[in-house]
């Protein structure tokens, strides 16, 4: 029986866990301004604080605020360098180069 509490208590704990930043989400939607993603965030933690989240938002805002466009917006580095590749593939017309350090298998 204490097994199954202990169970239940883990899953509440973990579902709380998850959906505390739901409603900021929401209020986020598809912005993708990097100052007004910022402004959103921090006027939701001044009226419901919480310090893991907020440095969870830290961090992103860390990382991202060298990965912005000429407007603001936070840019997709991984798709860029996946467009940068298949423009490199395309323009050499070859599909997959063979490296001297690849291993013949």
């Amino acid at each position: 029986m204490t097994k199954l509490i202990k169970i239940f208590l883990f899953w509440i704990f973990c579902y709380s866990g998850f959906s505390q930043d739901k409603d900021l989400i929401d209020k986020i939607g598809n912005r993708s301004n990097f100052t007004e993603i910022m402004e959103i965030v921090n006027d939701h933690y001044k009226k419901k604080p919480n310090v893991s989240a907020e440095k969870k938002w830290a961090r992103w805002a860390w990382y991202n605020r060298n990965r912005l466009d000429e407007k603001g917006n936070v840019i997709d580095v991984k798709l860029k360098q996946r467009q940068a590749f298949a423009e490199l593939q395309r323009k050499n017309g070859k599909k997959h180069k063979k490296f001297s350090w690849q291993l013949d298998i």
